[in-house]
């Protein structure tokens, strides 16, 4: 047990804690990127928000629907459904459901089309990463002396200009971004179910604590 502490301790003075690890990786790989490159990645850090927000718009548009669609009397008692269906001049309530769905459905399909775009754009943006850092690593390479290339390992220097990037596109920048945005979603999602229902968000989250 003390040597599995001993050697515990050795390794993260060595390497830092895993915490330390994780926020300086986040650091080195930020200051790896030219200032172009922290630009889209800020742009494409607020698609993802953008993503997130239209995803809670999305659920919570669906709500209303089915509010109608139980009870077509809500109309009336609700003041936001009651100021749409006099304000746009609907003479049914059938009429208005049907508009509501097809309303909800547009939003729908938007939402799922965006989502698209953004999972298209994270990818390329992380493939196009990837091949900026080899290049650079390869310039880099090939601008040392020739003593350099005498004393290392060609394969080597061939495993980081290709392998080891692509390991780190791969295993560790994509499921970052993948992380960010699934978070983003699930926190906005949470706030919604607060917001709405307190009392079924504290019972999903207590049944959660539990498993």
């Amino acid at each position: 047990m003390a040597f599995s502490v001993s050697k515990q301790s050795s390794i993260e003075e060595k390497y830092g804690s895993a915490d330390h690890g994780v926020v300086s990786g986040l650091y080195k790989l930020w200051r790896i990127f030219l200032p172009r490159e922290r630009v889209t990645l800020v742009l494409l850090l607020g698609m993802i928000v953008s993503l997130a927000v239209l995803e809670v718009v999305s659920i919570s548009s669906i709500m209303p629907f089915l509010a109608v669609a139980s009870n077509p009397e809500v109309i009336e008692t609700n003041r936001y459904l009651n100021w749409v269906y006099t304000t746009l001049g609907f003479e049914s309530h059938q009429s208005f459901l049907l508009a509501l769905g097809i309303a909800v459905a547009c939003f729908i399909i938007f939402d799922n089309l965006y989502k698209l775009v953004v999972k298209y754009v994270q990818s390329r943006w992380s493939q196009m990463r990837g091949h900026a850092l080899s290049t650079r690593l390869l310039e880099r390479y090939l601008a040392r002396p020739y003593v350099f290339f005498l004393n290392e390992n060609s394969s080597d220097l061939s495993k980081n200009v290709l392998s080891e990037v692509k390991q780190l596109i791969g295993g560790y920048l994509k499921p970052l971004l993948d992380f960010l945005t699934k978070s983003i979603q699930g926190i906005g999602i949470v706030a919604l179910l607060v917001a709405v229902q307190p009392q079924a968000a504290a019972g999903v989250a207590a049944g959660f604590a539990v498993v």
